[in-house]
């Protein structure tokens, strides 16, 4: 009885930790996505020097690092 309970919360655990790992790994290639996404925007069609030139936003650079996180 205890052996069989023992095993049974190993495999629970098992299950957590993998979850966890998981949760990690999908987060990590979703902020990567993101960050992609977003900076191909930002360069595409010379949008970078419209905004540079134009004064339109300060630090457009940081504000993209502060919305894909």
């Amino acid at each position: 009885m205890v052996k069989v309970c023992y095993v049974h919360e190993m495999s629970i655990v098992q299950v957590y930790v993998l979850r966890d790992y998981y949760l990690s790994v999908l987060s990590l290639e979703w902020r990567e996505w993101m960050t992609n996404e977003f900076t191909s925007d930002y360069f595409k069609d010379r949008s970078f020097y419209q905004v540079q030139a134009g004064n339109l936003v300060d630090n457009p650079d940081q504000r993209i690092t502060n919305d894909v996180r």
